[in-house]
C-alpha cells in the first residue's frame, strides 16, 4: 500500500508495505517496507497503529472435486493489522570500580614510580559484553590528531 507522507514528501507513492494471504492455510502475511510514522510524541516506544476497518477485506471462495463454488461473506480485517513503533532502548552500562584517563603527554607517565597511564582494563562491562578500554575503540578510524608532544 501507498499514500501521502506527511512527514517526508519525498515518500509519497511509495509503497510502504505489503499484503498477502495464503490461499491454502489462509495464513496473513505483511512485508514492512518503509517506516510508519505513529505519532509525533517523544517517550512513547512501543505504540502502535492500526489500519482503518474496512481498508483491507477478505473473501473465500471454495470449489470441490466437481467444480461447485460457495462463497464467503466479505470480512474486514484492516483493524486487525497493526504496526508497532519498536522504540530505540539505552545500552545497559557497568561500573566496575574501574576509570579511564585521557593523557595527551607522550610516553608513558609515572607519578612517584607507579604508573598512571591506562592501557585498558578488562572488567569494563559495555551492553552486557566484557571487554578492555582498547577494545571499546578497535574500530575508529582515526584515533586521534594530535601529534604527540
Amino acid at each position: 500500500m501507498h499514500g501521502v507522507d506527511a512527514v517526508d514528501g519525498t515518500l509519497t507513492g511509495k509503497t510502504a508495505f505489503a499484503i498477502a494471504i495464503d490461499p491454502v492455510t489462509g495464513e496473513l502475511y505483511v512485508a514492512q517496507y518503509l517506516s510508519v510514522h505513529q505519532d509525533g510524541l517523544s517517550g512513547t516506544p512501543n505504540d502502535s497503529i492500526h489500519l482503518t476497518d474496512g481498508v483491507v477485506q477478505v473473501q473465500a471462495t471454495i470449489t470441490d472435486g466437481d467444480g461447485d463454488q460457495a462463497t464467503s461473506n466479505v470480512l474486514n480485517i484492516g483493524a486487525e493489522i497493526s504496526f508497532v513503533d519498536d522504540g530505540p532502548t539505552a545500552p545497559t552500562l557497568t561500573l566496575n570500580g574501574n576509570f579511564v584517563a585521557h593523557d595527551e603527554t607522550g610516553g608513558i607517565q609515572n607519578v612517584a614510580g607507579v604508573s598512571t597511564d591506562i592501557l585498558g582494563a578488562t572488567a569494563i562491562t559495555f551492553n552486557g559484553s566484557a571487554n578492555t578500554v582498547a577494545g571499546l575503540f578497535t574500530t575508529v578510524a582515526t584515533p586521534g590528531s594530535d601529534p604527540d608532544v
